[in-house]
Parts: structure tokens; sequence; C-alpha cells
């Protein structure tokens, strides 16, 4: 499509180049000052009859003189601006039309041919980047291009009856949760083979499928509602937030205060570090107090940073927070730029060089003692300890679940215990605890994601629950132990008084 300037010179072009093929200009354009003169301009039969003499009729006088002119208007106005000549071809071109070279594409009417590549244009291609930083998304998915093809119009349709919702929602002085989506569409060998449209809607870390399973209003109100309710923004109450810093060493923020509490608190002489996380990464359970004692440290040297938290399971991406598809992920917020900046680090190690190289950079003043450097290290390798004494201590938990299994079964006919007997004996048959061992890992994780304690605190816990978690797996043993002696005597008493 022309450019709005493009398109006013190409009209007054075509303009002097229809007068010209009309042959209301007849004389070449003269330097001369022209005068204003009412007289009117009297041509003898004499002067006629010269001028037939001198331009014999011809039909293709006019179209002759258009042509040259209009060749003439072109190159004057592609010379002026040369990028009408690419705006020229593209229009020329089949290749902004939605599958033009289709037969079907082609016996549509008008009106569903414009639709088809409106629509072809407004809904792009989903690709990896896009979806990495883009929130508020409405996912088309399709069987195959071929499909996507036969039901753009189906699609438009949809469009159109979302459309009118959100602006019936605005008369009404009603605002609407779809305001802010992005339509995308992606071939997904897993969607629906027919003509029904599948829809992924994404907000956050939140994700859910509707279908759209037929046409006319009806249907399309079924699917605008549903968006509607999910795409409502979720955060979490701020009386639910732990109180800082009386219960915890680092600032828990929500989506309700998220402005006041990290965009507008960001100072170029205090930046935040922000961390995105959920409960049930397993990276953030594990630099859980690692984080909070690099809060720590911050604080007792006065340094010019300080973190806080967002749990991205609890709260949606808040307006100005980027888009996080993976955890933890860090943002840092200096106060003097409008735009944050997403780390790429997220390792231990790498997010204390990151610091280090970043608080030196932007505070040249600054002096990092070499007990603080030494602190930071010890930590990094602080938490290479707690993946190991947790992994000692969901083994002593897996094997004490196991140990109460068969205890239970041995000891008691009870419906429960004989369950669990059962489903020991499987384990035990097949070696496959894996179920088991993720629901002990959940409890661990559960239970230490509540705790605020910081790296070195935690070490000294950890190391004390394994310990305990050895003792009463051994206590358990003992206790198996007595049950199967005990058994084996009852068994023999019995075979001597049959006996």
């Amino acid at each position: 499509m022309l450019q709005p300037r493009s398109l006013l010179r190409l009209q007054s072009a075509s303009r002097l180049l229809i007068s010209a093929s009309r042959g209301c200009i007849s004389a070449p354009l003269r330097c001369t000052p022209r005068r204003f003169c009412t007289a009117p301009v009297a041509k003898t039969e004499e002067t006629q009859q010269q001028q037939k003499q001198q331009q014999p009729e011809s039909k293709w006088r006019g179209p002759l003189a258009f042509g040259a002119a209009l060749g003439l208007g072109l190159v004057g106005l592609i010379a002026y601006d040369p990028g009408v000549l690419d705006q020229i071809k593209k229009a020329m071109s089949n290749e902004h039309l939605e599958n033009s070279g289709d037969k079907a594409f082609t016996t549509l009417e008008k009106r569903d041919r414009d639709e088809l590549k409106f629509v072809g244009k407004m809904i792009p291609k989903m690709e990896e980047d896009q979806f990495d930083n883009t929130d508020n998304i409405i996912l088309v998915t399709f069987n195959s291009e071929q499909q996507r093809r036969e039901n753009l119009l189906q699609l438009g349709s949809f469009i159109r009856d979302l459309r009118d919702t959100a602006l019936a929602n605005r008369v009404a002085e009603k605002t609407s949760n779809l305001e802010n989506t992005h339509f995308y569409y992606a071939v997904a060998p897993g969607a629906s083979p027919d003509d029904k449209l599948d829809f992924i809607l994404y907000k956050g870390q939140r994700r859910q499928k509707v279908q759209l399973s037929g046409e006319g209003r009806e249907a399309s109100q079924k699917v605008v509602d549903e968006m509607e309710k999910f795409f409502q923004p979720m955060s979490r109450p701020l009386d639910e937030l732990p109180k800082y810093p009386e219960e915890t060493p680092v600032e828990e923020v929500s989506a309700l205060n998220f402005n006041d509490r990290v965009i507008a608190a960001a100072r170029p002489d205090m930046a935040i570090l922000l961390q995105m996380y959920e409960d049930s990464c397993f990276l953030c359970f594990l630099m859980r107090p690692f984080v909070n004692q690099l809060e720590d440290t911050f604080r007792r040297a006065h340094l010019p940073i300080t973190i806080k938290r967002l749990n991205i399971e609890k709260n949606d991406f808040p307006l100005g927070c980027p888009v996080a598809r993976g955890t933890p992920t860090f943002v840092l917020y200096r106060g003097y730029s409008p735009k944050p900046e997403k780390l790429a680090e997220f390792r231990p190690r790498d997010i204390v060089d990151r610091i280090r190289t970043d608080l030196l950079h932007e505070h040249p003043g600054i002096t990092l003692s070499e007990h603080l450097i030494r602190k930071w290290e010890g930590m990094v390798n602080q938490v290479s300890q707690r993946f190991q004494l947790l992994s000692q201590l969901i083994m002593w938990n897996t094997e004490l679940e196991k140990s109460q299994m068969v205890l239970a079964g041995v000891s008691s006919s009870a419906p429960e215990a004989v369950r669990a007997m059962g489903k020991y004996l499987v384990m035990a048959s097949s070696g496959d605890d894996k179920e088991l061992f993720t629901t002990v890992v959940s409890e661990i994780m559960s239970a230490d994601m509540k705790r605020t304690d910081l790296l070195d605190e935690n070490i000294k816990y950890l190391n004390k629950e394994v310990m305990n978690a050895e003792m009463d797996a051994l206590v358990m043993a003992e206790m198996m132990a007595e049950n199967v002696v005990q058994l084996e005597e009852e068994k023999g008493e019995a075979s001597e008084r049959i006996a």
C-alpha cells in the first residue's frame, strides 16, 4: 500500500496526465509569465484547416498521448521519491494476497477475499522470540497450513464478534480484559483436524485451551466469555505477603504494589534486583537461602543494591515487568532507565559475578572488600553443599516411607495397611519408586520454601535433618526385623501345634 505522502504525489501526477491525454495541454510550457486575459480566442477557418493537415486524425492519438505522459510522470515521481517504485511493484504483485493462487480463493466473493487478506495479515505466525517476550497471547493452532487457509473466514467472523464485544463494553464504560491481547497462529500436529478452532491462551505463567466448535454469534460469545475470564489479571493479596523485614530477609512484592515497591523505588543510588520465582521451581528452591544471604551481605556492606522477590505462580506479570518463561529470572531496575534489564545469568556463581561487575561499573567509587568477596565465593560453594544434603535427606526419607509401608503391612490387616504393603511390593518388584520419590521431593520443597533462614543457618539445619532421618530409618529397620522374627516364631509355634 502506498504511503500517504507518495499517494498524494501520485494523485497529482495522475490529474496532470489525464488532462494531457484529453488534449488540454497542446503546447509546451513556457518560461514567460502568464497574463490574465478575458478576450476569447477566435480561430479562423483557414487556421483550423491548417491544423487538421498538420495533425492527421488517428484513433490511437489519445491513448498514446496518455501513455507517454504517464511514463514521463512516473519517471519524474520515482526520481523525486525512489521508494514509490518498490510500492508500485508490491501493489502490482500478488504476494500480499492470502493464498492468491488457490482456485478456491479466486472463486470467493470480493468481500470474503478482502477478509481473508485482512485476517491473514493481522494474525502473524508465532516465533520463539515473540513467545519469550510477549504476554497476553491468543494462539490459534491449526493442524496444517491447508486447514489454516480453509478456516480463515471462520476466524475472521470470530474476531469480529470479539471486537464487537470489546466495543460494547467500552460503550458501557466497562473495561475489557481482551483489549491488550495479541493474536498469533501456529501449525501444530495436535490441533483439531476438522473445522473446530483451537485457541491456547497465555497470561503470565498461566495457560488454558478453549475451542470454538461451531458458527454463529452464540458459539463465539461463549468463547469470548471464557477468554474474558482467563485474562482477568491475577495478583497475590497484600495481606498474604510476609512482613518485611520482621518475617523475611528479602521483601516479597505483589502485582498490586509492584509499581510503588519496585519501579518507583528503584534509584540510581539504590538499584533493585528482582527475582521472579515459582514455588515448584527446583532451582528457585535450591537458591532460596542463598538469595536471602546475598541480600543480608548487601545490607551489612551498605551496597547500593537490594533484592526483592515476585512469585509468578501467584501473580501475573505486572506493568513494567518483562516476560519470563523460565525461573528463576533476575531483572535489574536501576532507576535512571525506564526499561529494566532482564539478566541472562541465573546460577549462583553467575549472579555473584554479574553483581560484582555491575557494581564496579555503575559505582566506580565503591570498593568491595576481600572479606566480602570471599564470603560470596563461600556462599556459592555452600549451594553445592546444600544440594548434597538435600539429596541425602530425600534418599533417607524415601527409604523411611518404604519401611513404613512394609511395617504397616506386616503388623496390621487393615485395608490401608494391605494397600500400603501391596504398593511397596509393586515398587520392590519393578524397581521403580519414581512416584514415591516425587512425593518426598515435593513435601521437602513445600516445607523448605516457607522457611526464611539464611544459607549458613540452613546448612546447619539440613545437617541435623539428615542425621535425624538416618536415625529414624535405622530404628524403622530394627522394628521391621523384630516383626519378621516375631512372625517366624509364630509360624513355628503354629507348625508345632499342628504336628
